[in-house]
Order: structure tokens, then sequence, then C-alpha cells
């Protein structure tokens, strides 16, 4: 019983961190995508019924490290977008001339 009670707080010490990362909203659906792929889990997000049980059901931890680094990348992408959002938005206003160069 000792054991077990170790290796469960152990799995949810290491559970935990991954699952805080899942929740982000940087995540979009090619994120989760590829980690369907990784676990060979499907993860219906987009359901109204989608719940902790169901990412609990994927093999996570088997692949933690992978789905750590696809979390960080979604994170990233959004900061990104984000900036070529703001990109756009100031040079859709310029008006750009050009003329010939004299050689």
């Amino acid at each position: 019983k000792q054991w077990y009670q170790r290796r469960v707080a152990i799995t949810a010490g290491e559970t935990c961190p991954l699952l805080e990362l899942m929740t982000n909203k940087a995540l979009k659906a090619r994120h989760w995508e590829r980690i369907s792929v990784l676990t060979g889990h499907t993860f219906d997000f987009e359901s109204d019924t989608f719940m902790l049980r169901n990412i609990m059901e994927a093999p996570l931890l088997q692949f933690k490290e992978d789905i750590e680094d696809i979390c960080i990348s979604a994170v990233k992408e959004k900061d990104i977008e984000a900036k070529l959002k703001q990109v756009i938005s100031e040079w859709n206003h310029e008006e750009l001339t050009f003329s010939q160069f004299k050689v």
C-alpha cells in the first residue's frame, strides 16, 4: 500500500505540470493532432463533453518530453503569430512608392 501511494504521488507530480502545459490556450487543432499521432489517442478537444478524464486516458508520461516540446512550440508560435499580425497591421496603412534606380 505504501509503495502504491508513493507511486501515485510521483505520477501526479509528473502529470500535473504536463497537464498545465496542455491547458494553455495557445494549443490549436494542429498541436492536438500532433499529440494524438504521438500518443495514438484521439482527443476530441472541441467537444462540449471533453474532460480531464479524456486526457488522462492517453499515455502522457510515456511521451512526456515530446508533449512538452509540442506545448512549448505552441506558445512560441502564438507569440510569432501575434507579432506578425502587429507587423501586418502597421504596414497595411503604409504606401510604398518605387522609382527606377539610375546606374
